[in-house]
């Protein structure tokens, strides 16, 4: 059980990193126009 909810928190926080990301393309973005 503590193995699966380790990997769920990886996985979450890898989501959250990626749409980190892509905000700060949207602004990259914005910021070019």
């Amino acid at each position: 059980m503590e193995e699966v909810k380790e990997e769920e928190e990886v996985a979450a926080e890898e989501t959250t990193e990626k749409k980190k990301k892509k905000k700060k393309k949207k602004v990259k973005e914005e910021e070019e126009d």
